[in-house]
């Protein structure tokens, strides 16, 4: 975990650009402070405390246009209040209340409070799983406090706090039980304004994504394989996850990514070399095992089974 606090809007613009996107910050009087606690979890998944005084924060289509996009960022407000607007639409959080903000279009958050908290969990489209055509539809929109799914995310705080006692293997495991917990809040609010999205997608897919974690060890796990299981036809899988934006091979493999990064951050203990962990997650050979893990995670696994894991990974 990396801690900043500074004293001017410059230093805070540096900060939050980042951890976040390139953005543009004003402040509303004099004698600016800011805090942030920002911790990496996963590749392309993120959880910062934002504490700040009277601000204005931007993403101006000039800063789109600099790139950084491709994220959902979900705002919980910890305390005081903050107004969110993104594509005509806005709303003011409280305490308890969230929103969420697509990074790939302008958007802008002000808060008038001496001192005001906010979580930010940053997740990559992909790993967000919410189709490209309902994003509109979800961002600026109030997430009402009472959501047990944002109850759950707002422990996410705790584990700030005490971020440096968690082991890699600790971490990564709170990186998928929040990239979870923030795909199936987006999945929330988009059930309430598409309520056929829930239908056309989920079923199938979540079926498919418990039979393929408890099978991601098999190496003949395969569309076909997955397609049989569950007596529809490869069609049919390629159609339901479209509506995630993703393809079930994809899919497959990112799971055996997944459960091999575990394994290699354990490996210092079981003595798994990066071959056996490659065969035992369903890779026919450690070249090809190798390419995608490099090509998800940024990293050679021999790399990650050497260092802290998700430490190594850029904040991008």
């Amino acid at each position: 975990m990396s801690i900043a606090s500074v004293t001017s809007l410059s230093e805070w613009r540096s900060v939050a650009s980042s951890a976040f996107v390139p953005l543009d910050c004003f402040a509303h009087d004099e004698g600016f402070r800011a805090t942030m606690r920002f911790m990496p979890l996963l590749a392309g998944l993120s959880v910062a405390e934002v504490q700040t005084g009277p601000v204005t924060v931007q993403r101006s289509a000039r800063r789109v246009s600099q790139g950084g996009d491709g994220s959902l960022l979900l705002i919980i407000q910890l305390d005081a209040g903050a107004a969110l607007e993104q594509g005509g639409r806005g709303c003011v959080l409280h305490a308890g209340e969230a929103a969420i903000l697509d990074t790939g279009r302008p958007y802008r958050i002000a808060s008038d409070s001496p001192l005001h908290r906010q979580l930010v969990v940053r997740a990559e489209t992909a790993e967000v799983a919410v189709p490209r055509r309902a994003w509109e539809d979800v961002c600026a929109q109030m997430i009402p406090a009472g959501s047990p799914l944002l109850a759950m995310l707002r422990g996410i705080e705790t584990s700030l706090a005490v971020s440096d006692q968690l082991s890699t293997t600790g971490r990564l495991s709170l990186g998928r039980v929040t990239g979870d917990l923030m795909s199936a809040v987006a999945h929330e609010v988009v059930a309430g304004t598409d309520p056929g999205m829930r239908r056309s997608a989920d079923d199938l897919v979540v079926r498919c994504a418990e039979y393929i974690a408890r099978h991601a060890s098999d190496p003949d796990l395969s569309v076909d394989t997955l397609a049989l299981a569950h007596h529809v036809s490869q069609r049919t899988l390629y159609t339901a996850f479209a509506t995630i934006d993703r393809t079930p091979a994809a899919f497959i493999r990112r799971e055996r990514l997944r459960l091999a990064s575990e394994l290699l951050a354990t490996s210092h203990v079981s003595g798994a070399t990066v071959t056996s962990i490659a065969l035992r997650c369903g890779f026919g050979d450690p070249t090809t095992f190798t390419r995608a893990f490099r090509r998800e995670y940024g990293i050679a696994p021999s790399l990650w089974r050497g260092s802290d894991g998700v430490d190594s990974i850029g904040h991008g």
